[in-house]
């Protein structure tokens, strides 16, 4: 196609291709033309590849036939914006990236005021973190020479804004090679934004790697003999989401061995200083350490003469043993029990490494041999870098009995032994971010005793309110020394609760909720029946006074408080219990959006998850124990426990209870001949350009607008519910929703009393709905294999309580013969239903709060 070129005052190019990412193309082209900027002046460049035009670059040729070209050719992309750019700066932008509104503007008034300079970069954000870029804006308005500071490279192309007089070379492949010799500012304000996408590809990451290497390095070698420091400290960058990989199979292609893929990036780090690679703010420190591994092609431990465990890689320390931290997961005290769980990082296997407890009381020491924690499911697995296992993160367990002991000390030291040597350390103590202590309050009351963390050990003492004074002085001093925001407000918090500690320490208080902004779950029901029963238990319910259920449960019951009142955070601290349906610490925590870690030690409860559904994937690498200390986890099926109770979940089985939901206790077939559409939620599209370009979003779209699904409810005298996920109702507006259907804010519970048919996809819903006996369909399509938990104990084939339909004509099928059948359920799938839930009562919340009111 020819291009009509404008030569007047046109101050930017941008060059586009069109590929691979067509469905996110509009986002970036939007970002453009929605600019604080006179559109006159930009000109924006598609380069089309494919046989035919796409039809995105049609519809803005047509609606800005000034502004908008197109070039049919096959040629590298940056030449050919080189060639017909006729702009006075130049940009490459990738389908997907998105510039902030003030970005045009800024880079103008930037460039005029630095008249040296040939290139400015605006920040990147990607929601992977990949980039982080704010380091280079700290030499905000200097000029940076690359060759001099690699570090400010910025890695993606649409970042970089280059003033096309100084480019003095042509063909040209890569972003990094208009930057040879070039003066490179950095714009403060603008920033383009990375959209994370999962689109197909036939290239692999190495094979792309490949021909970035070789095409990139045959330019330098050609240009000025050598690879510049920049372009070194990308091919690092570059190199480490190649090596972060974690099973090399991954990475093999066209016949390649492991031994081959080893041997090409041995010849790479030959190319590469260490110096780039080893502070390299792209890449973190394991990644760096192991880089250095592959080039050194050595990993060797050595004993220093102070007793260091030196890990080595030819004359670089990788790690120095004896300076590893303990970091503290968990310090709890619980029938006479004081229990640590926590972790240490190294490159040493584990059976190199033990972790000792060491209680002393009476002049006498009793040591305690720490248990190893499996947790393999979550972060905290062995890290593994091309098979080659590096990153191994120690777990552990510890319980010491300590109700015979009025006042002791509990310290850690770890020993790291091999075949000839055992060396002792005793490491510095540290707190994560949910442990009970911190560095500004170190430390906590429980029941009659005191628990102090000084001199990197923890002393346990009786309870003494002027221990406790002597010891709030000491935190308040820390507070107040350190840069923490919202100290003052913490200082005032911290003198109530002294205030209060006297009168509130002994009462019995238990708060319960299930979102902020929703009730109507499980501890709804159990609060319902806990607040009439006879007990000395003061128990408030915890809601969002925004929330549509505030209001109501504000007029049903008593005790109802605001989500982050006065009267919230003043419970928060002095409750015994929090009950949830949720795993989810906001729920109920008022201090998680303010510097929770300096109210540490102040605020100290059992944590008791009633859930949300029944649990059938494995969750374990979210309900992990080492973030979530559960006192209490309900189950409702002998299976459900049995998938918690005996994988990498880590919570004492006593912990796990069989007890059932509250909420099903109020399940009872009202039927009203509706069928109830009911899909869950995609975590990893929660972005609106994301939702509506996906399978997910098109399916229930579909569904929706079923015209036969239609015909069908009107014929047999059905209406039609939807009822969106929590987390899908901000999006509603993008659905295109026909007014047969209803869009239901009900109450759960009367929605699956009155519905006669479900259809879900993966929903834990749906065991509600199978409690009842009423027929329910999964609708698992394509996307169904990409959802976002691992499968766990349960199986849809042999334990599903209805058929799986993968099509849109099956699903329409299926409800087509349950509306001819009255809607009866089929005999196998009451059998499975009878068979699975433990409990067919109504005494699910007794059972919980009997528990409760025991513990």
């Amino acid at each position: 196609m020819s291009v009509m070129k404008k030569t007047n005052n046109l101050q930017y190019d941008f060059t586009i291709v069109l590929y691979n990412m067509e469905n996110c193309i509009e986002h970036s082209i939007r970002s453009i033309i929605s600019q604080e900027y006179d559109l006159s002046k930009v000109e924006i460049l598609f380069i089309n590849s494919e046989d035919n035009i796409p039809e995105i670059a049609q519809k803005y040729r047509k609606e800005y036939p000034e502004n908008f070209f197109i070039i049919d050719n096959s040629d590298k992309t940056i030449n050919l914006g080189l060639k017909y750019s006729n702009g006075k700066y130049l940009n490459f932008l990738n389908s997907g990236d998105v510039l902030s509104n003030n970005t045009l503007s800024e880079i103008s008034a930037f460039f005029n005021k630095i008249n040296s300079l040939d290139v400015a970069a605006i920040r990147v954000e990607e929601s992977k973190g990949k980039f982080p870029i704010d380091y280079g804006f700290t030499q905000s308005n200097k000029v940076i020479d690359i060759s001099q500071h690699p570090e400010f490279i910025n890695s993606i192309s649409g970042s970089f804004f280059i003033k096309k007089e100084s480019i003095n070379i042509s063909d040209v492949t890569y972003i990094e090679e208009l930057l040879l010799d070039s003066k490179l500012g950095f714009a403060i304000d603008p920033k383009v934004e990375k959209l994370s996408l999962n689109y197909m590809d036939n290239e692999t990451s190495f094979e792309k790697f490949i021909n970035y290497y070789e095409n990139i390095s045959k330019f330098c070698s050609e240009k000025v003999g050598y690879i510049p420091n920049y372009i070194q400290y990308k091919l690092a960058i570059e190199l480490a989401d190649i090596v972060e990989i974690e099973d090399i199979d991954d990475v093999l292609t066209n016949g390649l061995t492991s031994s081959d893929i080893y041997d090409y990036l041995n010849n790479v780090f030959n190319h590469i200083n260490a110096s780039n690679i080893k502070g390299n703010v792209f890449i973190n420190n394991h990644t760096q350490n192991f880089m250095l591994y592959l080039k050194n092609n050595d990993f060797h431990i050595t004993i220093e003469e102070d007793n260091e465990v030196v890990v080595y890689s030819k004359n670089h320390a990788l790690n120095v043993l004896n300076r590893q931290n303990i970091w503290m997961d968990i310090i709890e005290v619980k029938d006479d029990f004081i229990n640590f769980s926590g972790s240490i990082t190294s490159y040493c296997e584990y059976d190199f490494i033990a972790i000792e407890a060491l209680k002393e009381m009476n002049n006498k020491t009793e040591v305690f041999s720490c248990e190893f924690v499996d947790y393999s499911s979550t972060e905290r697995k062995v890290k593994t870098f091309l098979s080659i296992p590096w990153v191994y993160m120690y777990n552990f367990d510890v319980q010491i009995p300590i109700s015979d002991c009025q006042n002791c000390k509990i310290s850690f030291r770890f020993t790291y032994s091999d075949d000839e040597t055992e060396i002792t350390v005793n490491p510095n103590i540290k707190f994560r971010r949910f442990a009970s202590l911190s560095a500004f309050s170190h430390y906590f009351i429980k029941d009659s005793r005191i628990v102090l963390f000084t001199m990197n050990s923890f002393l346990i003492m009786p309870y003494s309110f002027k221990k406790v004074l002597r010891f709030e002085l000491s935190s308040i001093k820390k507070i107040l020394q350190s840069n923490a925001t919202n100290k003052i407000k913490t200082l005032g918090y911290k003198g109530i609760y002294l205030t209060l500690l006297p009168y509130m320490k002994n009462k019995k208080i238990w708060l319960m909720g299930d979102r902020v902004e929703a009730g109507d779950d499980n501890a709804e029901h159990l609060f319902k029946y806990c607040i009439n029963q006879d007990d000395d238990v003061n128990k408030y319910f915890i809601i969002g006074k925004d929330s549509p259920d505030y209001n109501r449960l504000k007029k049903e019951c008593k005790n109802i408080v605001a989500f982050r009142s006065a009267k919230h955070k003043i419970l928060f601290t002095f409750s015994e219990k929090l009950v949830s349906s949720q795993v989810n610490k906001f729920i109920l925590n008022p201090f998680l959006a303010s510097n929770e870690f300096l109210y540490n030690g102040a605020v100290l409860h059992d944590e008791c998850f009633i859930q949300h559904g029944v649990i059938l994937h494995d969750l374990s690498n979210w309900i992990r124990k080492y973030v979530y200390n559960l006192s209490l986890f309900v189950t409702s099926a002998e299976a459900e426990w049995e998938s918690i109770a005996h994988t990498n979940y880590n919570f004492e089985t006593d912990r796990i209870q069989l007890l059932g939901l509250p909420r099903y206790d109020k399940l009872v077939n009202n039927d009203n001949k509706q069928i109830l559409f009911i899909p869950t939620w995609r975590r990893n599209l929660d972005d609106p350009r994301l939702l509506v370009d996906s399978e997910y979003f098109k399916n229930i779209n579909n569904v929706l607008n079923n015209e036969r699904l239609i015909e069908l409810a009107h014929e047999y005298g059905y209406s039609l519910v939807f009822r969106p996920h929590p987390e899908l109702w901000r999006y509603l507006d993008l659905f295109d929703i026909p007014d047969e259907f209803r869009i239901s804010e009900e109450s759960y519970t009367k929605l699956f009393s009155e519905s006669s048919i479900m259809i879900t996809d993966y929903s834990s819903i749906a065991f509600d709905f199978a409690y009842l006996q009423k027929p329910l369909i999964y609708y698992q399509t394509q996307d169904f294999e990409e959802f976002h938990y691992e499968k766990g104990y349960f199986d849809y084939e042999t334990m599903g309580f209805g058929e799986i339909i993968k099509t849109e004509n099956d699903l329409i099928d299926k409800i087509e013969f349950y509306l001819k059948h009255n809607c009866e359920l089929e005999d196998e799938y009451k059998q499975r239903s009878s068979k699975f839930f433990k409990f067919h009562d109504t005494d699910n919340s007794k059972r919980i709060y009997e528990w409760l009111i025991n513990h």
